[in-house]
């Protein structure tokens, strides 16, 4: 099972839309939901009331049990979410690191700002020692008579006045000994940086606010308000682990503090399709999942490169053709009952203002596939699946306690032209706050899974 580290409590996300059906080429002759306006389905929210907050619920057994559905949903481990902790350093220990990385910092200035000024840095307000020989620093600088030139291709710093101008916050994360030999990652700089980090900090340590999806990769802190490729900030080096190729894409959601393929498998747009397929037996529903060791739900998925060309990816299709096959059905009954499924397929995609696995270069755009065979009438009637290609599918039965919990998102309020979610407006039910309190609620993740949840009771009844 893929494991999500979650690691930003800067923005919370929550939110639905309301579906409009529509036939696109691209995706063949099934229904495709989309929200209606630009606005993205995961709102953000700023408010202080909702981070705040405190959780005072004690987990029943109700509740655990849909934590586990969640947890399976969103292919996530909600016991392994503590991100990197930091030491932070002392002030005999950041000035020397400050020291040791002032050449680099000028060259990277020298590199954004040939023709501008020198900067000096007058005093380092915070510096943290991450895993992995990573370090965050937040410093401040100040604008100088002399030239960046002067400075960098002197090798020395020549007499330089430092002028009556407000100084500029920046964050930067070096990887290596604090002896000579650190190297800059990345670096952001910026006048209102400062308002920001003070909010953010008073919550969390450095380290954890950089970590990325995976521990062992950091990335720089981007306020909302610089992620728009349209604004300009004073100086903006993303962290970067592997190689760019030369026709990089930008991604549309803007800046993410970090480049390149991150966690991601293709440079640019990582379609992933999650299939969420459902039946009726009695009273229970049951789930389509991917049958492995440890005889948990999980939802089919794939990740394409590219564009969604069709309904189903080849491992999925050649799992349903063969054991429509096998089941004694004829190829044009066979035709015929993949025909059914499309009529009752709805593929929803996901919008989203951000992702903690997005980089600079490449995105994750999420597709909902859902499927609703209440009577029984084609994928829903097949009861044993033929494995194919190493993918084995079985039907998960969903427990009524877990139902129960799912049914009272029908009860939720919501904004009746955008179907759009508040975070507070979780907060009332969702258990997951008897274990991590609201805090948690500001990792995105578990909108994925909560999407899911939203979709099941409201479409499987």
């Amino acid at each position: 099972m893929q494991q999500w580290e979650m690691n930003s409590i800067c923005i919370f996300f929550s939110g639905h839309s309301s579906f409009q059906r529509l036939i696109t080429k691209s995706l063949g002759q099934f229904p495709v939901s989309q929200s209606e306006s630009d606005e993205s389905i995961f709102e953000e929210s700023n408010s202080d009331e909702v981070l705040n907050g405190k959780a005072s619920r004690i987990c029943n057994l109700k509740d655990k049990k849909f934590i586990k559905f969640l947890e399976n949903a969103g292919e996530l481990n909600f016991t392994l979410l503590e991100n990197n902790k930091g030491k932070v350093l002392s002030i005999e220990e950041s000035e020397k690191l400050r020291e040791n990385l002032s050449p680099a910092f000028n060259a990277l200035m020298y590199k954004h700002r040939p023709k501008g000024n020198y900067y000096y840095i007058t005093n380092v307000t915070k510096a943290e020692e991450c895993p992995y020989s990573t370090y965050v620093l937040l410093f401040k600088i100040r604008k100088t008579t002399c030239t960046i030139r002067e400075v960098v291709e002197n090798r020395s710093i020549p007499k330089c006045i430092l002028l009556d101008q407000p100084k500029l916050s920046c964050i930067l994360i070096a990887k290596g000994a604090r002896g000579k030999d650190a190297e800059i990652l990345g670096a952001l700089c910026n006048r209102k940086l400062k308002i920001y980090l003070k909010k953010v900090l008073s919550k969390s340590t450095l380290c954890e606010l950089c970590s990325h999806s995976s521990k062992e990769k950091f990335q720089l802190i981007i306020p909302k308000q610089f992620r728009s490729w349209s604004k300009d900030v004073f100086l903006y080096e993303p962290v970067a682990y592997d190689p760019i190729p030369e026709s990089e894409a930008a991604n549309p959601r803007g800046r993410t503090g970090i480049k390149g393929l991150g966690d991601l498998l293709y440079h640019g747009k990582n379609i992933m399709v999650l299939y969420v397929i459902a039946r009726k037996v009695g009273k229970d529903i049951e789930l389509l999942s991917v049958m492995d060791q440890s005889n948990d739900l999980k939802f089919p998925k794939t990740y394409l490169s590219g564009y969604m060309k069709k309904l189903f990816d080849d491992k999925m299709e050649a799992v349903i053709n063969t054991t429509f096959q096998n089941a004694g059905y004829s190829d044009e009954e066979v035709t015929e009952m993949i025909k059914e499924i499309y009529k009752s397929a709805e593929a929803i995609h996901v919008e989203q203002k951000h992702n903690p696995l997005d980089t600079d270069t490449s995105w994750i755009e999420t597709t909902i596939v859902s499927v609703w065979d209440k009577e029984r009438a084609h994928i829903g009637s097949i009861e044993q699946f033929v494995p194919v290609n190493n993918l084995s599918l079985t039907w998960k039965t969903v427990d009524e306690d877990v139902m129960e919990s799912i049914k009272k998102m029908n009860n939720l309020k919501t904004d009746e032209k955008h179907f759009k979610f508040k975070l507070k407006t979780y907060i009332r039910f969702l258990p997951l706050l008897c274990l991590y309190g609201t805090l948690f609620l500001a990792l995105l993740p578990i909108a994925i899974p909560f999407f899911i949840a939203s979709l099941i009771a409201k479409r499987f009844k």
